[in-house]
């Protein structure tokens, strides 16, 4: 069985207990890819390495306070996120979009340091997948 088939399994998901959800919600990245686990994988990796660029564009527009920037950033990241099924970024990127668009920047820094962990946290979980 490969890593992403015992993912699907959910042998390795967090309890019901557990706060964090997965970074990735497999069943349904692989639905969305009419389930080419190769495919999404390359998917995968493209995200991996395009999201690190947009997290320094967003920290220097937090930096800077410039909402707009933040917007369409956060909506860079969002989009991205959305693709594959990666819900916690793709909800926190989605909530620093709306606060960058109604031009609220005061919880910004807070946000983008929230986005940051969990790229983190997606990364070391898209490496547990091959």
């Amino acid at each position: 069985m490969d890593m992403v088939d015992k993912r699907v399994t959910n042998q390795d998901a967090p309890s019901s207990e557990d706060a964090s959800p997965l970074p990735l919600l497999i069943e349904q990245a692989l639905s969305q890819f009419e389930d080419d686990r190769e495919l999404l994988l390359e998917v995968v990796e493209i995200f991996v390495e395009t999201i690190p660029e947009l997290l320094q564009d967003l920290q220097k527009a937090s930096e800077a306070a410039d909402a707009d920037a933040i917007a369409a950033v956060a909506h860079s990241i969002k989009g991205a996120a959305a693709n594959i099924c990666a819900e916690p970024i793709r909800a926190s990127a989605a909530a620093l979009e709306s606060d960058g668009r109604q031009g609220s920047v005061e919880n910004a820094g807070t946000m983008v340091t929230r986005l940051h962990q969990e790229f983190d946290a997606f990364k070391a979980f898209a490496q547990s997948l091959g």
